[in-house]
């Protein structure tokens, strides 16, 4: 039919324009408030305009070197403004940097999920962010996910733990 034709055609000319948009450098969101689409349909358009676009591996390689520096500079950025972060939330008990550190671990694992995307690794992708119990605790109170009380007894077994894995480590030491 002719207008499955024209619909066709301008899928594909949206595919194109998507790729060449990310090359570019755009996000998925731009791209897609560029091209009046949700996002996941830009990321999408942005797979098939590769996948059909007949390009030679040695340019996909490259567009996949471009992007990989470019996720692998934003990562860099987050992890620069997670220590100041971490700093308010903690020592001034700021709530609202204890939000903006978890966007922050929450847009690390994003970015983390993209670059083994795009470069063909297919594994869960999660974040640990390693802290002491009692930063840990302040950070659940501030961002709202712990009470007070819930923080006080979670210490108390963080701390209890230690004191057993402490113990434990001394035998160990003691015992050929």
């Amino acid at each position: 039919m002719p207008g499955d034709n024209v619909a066709e055609l301008e899928r594909k000319q949206r595919q194109a324009r998507a790729l060449e948009l990310r090359v570019q450098g755009a996000s998925y969101r731009q791209i897609a408030h560029e091209l009046d689409v949700n996002v996941q349909t830009a990321h999408s358009d942005v797979r098939h305009a590769i996948d059909e676009s007949g390009a030679t591996p040695e340019q996909v390689e490259h567009a996949r070197e471009v992007l990989n520096a470019r996720l692998h500079q934003a990562y860099l950025r987050l992890n620069g403004a997670a220590a100041p972060m971490l700093k308010l939330a903690t020592e001034k008990s700021d709530a609202q940097a204890a939000r903006a550190l978890a966007a922050i671990v929450n847009a690390q694992t994003r970015i983390t999920a993209q670059f083994a995307q795009l470069n063909g690794v297919q594994v869960p992708v999660t974040q640990h962010v390693v802290v002491e119990h009692d930063v840990r605790s302040k950070l659940l109170v501030l961002v709202g996910d712990l009470s007070e009380e819930r923080r006080r007894a979670l210490l108390e077994e963080g701390r209890a733990r230690d004191e057993k894995l402490r113990q434990l480590e001394s035998v160990r030491a003691v015992v050929p």
